[in-house]
């Protein structure tokens, strides 16, 4: 806990340091919600200790998420959307004016402001929830659509290649290094049957015959905040792979 007082500290953070607890179901960054205490107000930020064998390069990781997170913010605003701290993700600048902290042993933290009232959905129970994070998804993209260049950075090399993923499934069924592949057919077979989904997207860019567009690429519905009164998709998160 006097790591995470220590860590918190190096943020411009209003309050006095009250509680740090693991927050959410994300399998990369190690990630904590930051309670402290300004007079009566509690201020809760969420703190992310950045995956450095995933995500290699963090201020490069740091500099797609500014980018996006920045157009987004002047989008809406020019939109006149009143609640922007709910509608997009808020970095939280280090007291020395950065937009992530270094610690002694070479890891980056970074810090995203709360966003009170919503929920995610892990397992939906209905399509309500299914078709809200469609919506959120489609608006992301349909807002970042005149995002102006250059090209957001790779963060993950190979991520966004179909292609390049296809033949590597290809490969690993064709090793069945653990022979699990016979226990996977159906999967294995339904994937196959779909390859050109894939393939597409890089032929038909590479012919011009469509436009290189941003896009989420890791659309689960739990990386939608949906409103806790309402179930309105709020706030696409998880800009890591953007």
């Amino acid at each position: 806990m006097q790591d995470l007082r220590s860590i918190s500290s190096r943020f411009a953070i209003q309050g006095r340091f009250e509680d740090a607890q693991p927050h959410g179901h994300g399998h990369i960054h190690d990630t904590y919600l930051v309670t402290c205490r300004d007079g009566e107000r509690p201020i809760r930020t969420i703190l992310q200790r950045i995956n450095h064998d995933v995500f290699t390069d963090p201020p490069r990781l740091m500099d797609n998420l500014l980018r996006v997170t920045g157009h987004l913010r002047r989008r809406l605003q020019a939109e006149g959307v009143s609640d922007l701290p709910r509608r997009v993700l808020t970095v939280v600048q280090t007291r020395d004016g950065a937009w992530c902290h270094r610690d002694p042993d070479g890891h980056h933290w970074r810090a995203l402001e709360f966003i009170p009232d919503t929920v995610t959905v892990e397992t939906p129970q209905s399509v309500d929830p299914i078709y809200q994070a469609a919506r959120a998804f489609g608006r992301f993209d349909a807002l970042l659509s005149d995002l102006p260049g250059p090209p957001l950075q790779e963060t993950i090399p190979g991520f966004h290649n179909g292609v390049g993923r296809y033949r590597a499934l290809e490969a690993a069924v064709g090793k069945d290094a653990c022979n699990r592949a016979a226990l996977a057919s159906r999967e294995i077979a339904f994937v196959q049957g779909h390859a050109d989904i894939l393939e597409a997207p890089s032929r038909l860019a590479g012919q011009g015959r469509i436009p290189i567009r941003v896009t989420h690429n890791d659309t689960k519905i739990n990386n939608v905040m949906l409103d806790r009164a309402t179930g309105e998709g709020l706030c696409v998160i998880d800009l890591d792979t953007v």
